[in-house]
């Protein structure tokens, strides 16, 4: 295969992955944009804080992983595995809701959580998240208190 053959099939490749890419972009955007379809709009900021200050959430995020925030009436937020999980892994952050009524973490020790923004809407079994691009985030549901323990640990 001549060179010239090479590029022109590589420039063929890379056209043909950014097009996935795109429509990839655009389907991970349709679950905020059907939920929003039926009329569902995002928590505002008051109902959130209610919700959370205080509180634990057992949450899920998109690629199946499953973890616990407890989130303290002082903005500290206490993310783990639970008191109950085969895991022991902690993690100490903040939390708190910003101006738009969205739902921000800022957790040093975690990987794209830094100042981390989500819209939050009720659904009929607990709670889903998106980021700013539509792309689902998690669900959870909500826990009374601190049942796993997480505010116990560093």
């Amino acid at each position: 295969m001549a060179f010239g053959s090479l590029v022109v099939m590589t420039r063929a490749l890379a056209g043909g992955h950014d097009a996935l890419v795109r429509l990839g972009r655009q389907c991970v955007r349709s679950a905020e944009v059907r939920l929003r379809a039926t009329g569902a709009r995002p928590l505002d900021g008051q109902r959130m804080y209610e919700l959370l200050k205080g509180n634990t959430f057992a949450a899920r995020n998109a690629a199946g992983q499953h973890w616990y925030e407890y989130h303290a009436p002082d903005g500290t937020l206490h993310a783990g595995a639970g008191a109950s999980g085969r895991h022991v892994w902690s993690a100490r952050g903040a939390w708190w809701i910003d101006r738009e009524g969205r739902y921000c973490v800022d957790v040093p020790r975690w990987s794209y959580a830094h100042d981390r923004r989500v819209a939050v809407y009720e659904t009929a079994d607990g709670y889903t998240a998106f980021f700013h691009d539509g792309r689902h985030y998690m669900t959870f549901r909500m826990l009374k208190g601190d049942p796993e323990e997480l505010s116990g640990r560093a």
